[in-house]
């Protein structure tokens, strides 16, 4: 706003034509800038972006802590099923030694 107000200046203009112009052009970006100050308020009952950003990021995270719970859980389950594999060979080990 700084800069329509710096640029075209229309109250300064003794020219009649000039100065329409000059009105013209401050008014519309004026009215641009309102516009963009409405449409980033408005959100038509939905969350801000800002919420629905802070939202996604919270079910991305828990989807991934979900997907490291599993991927933990199978990589135990796989070990315990190694040590009992070791475990059965070493006490069948011992029961032919005996």
């Amino acid at each position: 706003m700084p800069t329509t107000l710096a640029a075209h200046r229309f109250w300064t203009i003794e020219d009649p034509e000039e100065r329409a112009a000059q009105r013209i052009q401050f008014l519309k970006n004026a009215s641009t800038l309102g516009g963009l100050l409405i449409a980033a308020a408005d959100t038509h009952g939905k969350p801000s972006l800002a919420y629905r950003t802070r939202h996604t990021v919270g079910h991305a995270s828990d989807a991934v802590t979900h997907q490291a719970h599993a991927a933990a859980d199978r990589v135990g389950d796989a070990a315990g099923s190694a040590v009992d594999s070791v475990t059965d060979a070493v006490e069948a080990a011992l029961k032919q030694l005996r």
